[in-house]
């Protein structure tokens, strides 16, 4: 579980969305919560968003700032990591960042990414405590 949650991250940090999707379950399901307000989507809409972030950030000089603040075992198939995500640009990281908890599950040898809740626009200071 380990070296695929890396993998995960790596993929991330490096804006593939051809490995990033090697890692979600085509039945995935997320929350989001934007400003107060809570979306729903899945495997399709997800793509999208990752797509979209990657398009976005490869326009300049902007990294991802992705850290691991916890991992917690749910049960025998499944584990949830804790990560702290924002953009590193030009000029500095942002004041805001995101909280993912992602979900990965263990199935017939492969596994992945099958839930994702996340906080968008965390304050840095908020989210360093986390």
């Amino acid at each position: 579980m380990e070296k695929t949650i890396e993998a995960f991250i790596e993929a991330w940090k490096d804006s593939s969305i051809s490995r990033l999707t090697d890692f979600i379950h085509p039945q995935y399901q997320a929350r989001e919560i934007r400003n107060g307000q809570a979306e729903d989507f899945g495997y399709e809409e997800s793509v999208k968003g990752w797509s979209d972030a990657f398009q976005s950030l490869s326009s300049g000089i902007n990294e991802w700032i992705i850290e691991e603040r916890a991992r917690y075992k749910l049960n025998n198939t499944e584990t949830t990591v804790v990560l702290w995500v924002t953009v590193k640009t030009e000029a500095d990281t942002q004041l805001s960042g995101s909280l993912f908890f992602e979900t990965f599950r263990e199935k017939d040898g492969q596994i992945k990414l099958v839930r994702s809740y996340i906080e968008t626009g965390v304050l840095r200071e908020y989210g360093q405590f986390f």
